[in-house]
């Protein structure tokens, strides 16, 4: 049982830190042996392009009004008034991602924990909401904007949660199609079974 802010803070340190860092596991090439490589030398080379004007449109392609961010304002700000802060938020994502100058400065997160019910009895009760930086979310919108352009090309379209276009509710509704198939049978030799994963391993480690 925990009580108080400070045995809280404690907890809750140990267990991101525990969650956030990689614990090592070394040359991991082998593994990507049998893979074939499906990005073909132009792609590669749009890829490697210095950034222009992408940064308008990373600005416009972001939720405003999502909570406010580590420095206090919102996206929605940056929207707003981009005919006065514009100028100076383009120099500086264009001077990090095409100078590879260090954004030490803006990398910095604060994770808020929201209970997901009345009774939190450990951490997993908590979902955590990270609030950073706008000029980091808009300097990650630019490079990811640039990789879909080529994400379809490695990516099976099985993964919809990772190509534009497809919804990640795509595949829920499959799966609950293939549970209502299972409840429905009742006759036939062919039987089907159903394995639940655990997505938290799966998904919410660094490595």
């Amino acid at each position: 049982m925990v009580r108080g802010a400070d045995e809280f803070e404690k907890v809750a340190c140990h267990y991101f830190r525990d969650l956030f860092t990689t614990k090592g596991r070394g040359d991991m090439d082998c593994l990507l042996l049998g893979i074939s490589s499906s990005i073909s030398a132009d792609m590669n080379s749009y890829r490697c392009t210095d950034f222009t004007e992408e940064v308008l449109l990373a600005v416009r392609s972001m939720t405003p009004t999502k909570p406010a961010m580590r420095d206090g304002m919102p996206t929605l700000f940056y929207q707003l008034f981009r005919h006065i802060v514009g100028k100076d938020i383009s120099d500086y994502c264009l001077h990090v991602l095409n100078d590879c100058v260090s954004f030490d400065d803006i990398n910095d997160t604060n994770i808020v924990l929201i209970p997901k019910n009345r009774s939190p009895q450990n951490m997993t009760c908590f979902r955590p909401i990270s609030l950073y930086n706008v000029l980091f979310k808009i300097i990650s919108k630019m490079i990811v904007n640039r990789l879909q352009r080529v994400m379809t090309h490695c990516i099976n379209e099985a993964q919809s949660a990772s190509i534009p276009g497809p919804l990640i509710m795509d595949n829920t509704l499959v799966a609950f199609e293939l549970f209502h198939s299972f409840r429905k049978k009742r006759r036939g030799l062919k039987d089907s079974f159903a394995v639940k994963l655990d997505m938290n391993k799966a998904y919410d480690k660094v490595e």
